[in-house]
């Protein structure tokens, strides 16, 4: 893959687009951002192992646990390291959730 600015600044678009579609609850458009099969890292969140799993899979789960919660994902500066024809990219992210049906006067509830 070649490092250009302009398909570095793509990549960090989707990883935008990939935030801003699980706030909106856009399940479809999210979907399209990814491959049939995916591999999810969340072992310095939970520890164990990453995990493959297909694109279908991961964007259902989601929406399952997602369905009642309202999120707030803010992304940090967004790096993208290309090598041949893969690219990785890393961010810090915080993400606001909370369940709006247990809060009082059905406002969201925050945490990070």
């Amino acid at each position: 893959m070649s490092e250009s600015h302009e398909e570095i600044e793509a990549i960090r678009t989707v990883v935008g687009n990939v935030a801003h579609h699980i706030d909106g609850k856009r399940w479809a458009d999210l979907r399209v951002l990814y491959a049939a099969a995916v591999t999810t890292d969340y072992t310095s969140l939970f520890g164990g192992t990453p995990q493959k799993q297909s694109g279908d899979d991961l964007i259902a789960g989601w929406r399952g646990v997602l369905a009642k919660v309202a999120t707030q994902h803010l992304l940090g500066p967004i790096e993208v390291r290309a090598t041949g024809d893969a690219a990785t990219a890393r961010c810090h992210v915080i993400d606001r959730a909370g369940t709006a049906a247990r809060c009082p006067g059905s406002r969201p509830w925050w945490w990070t």
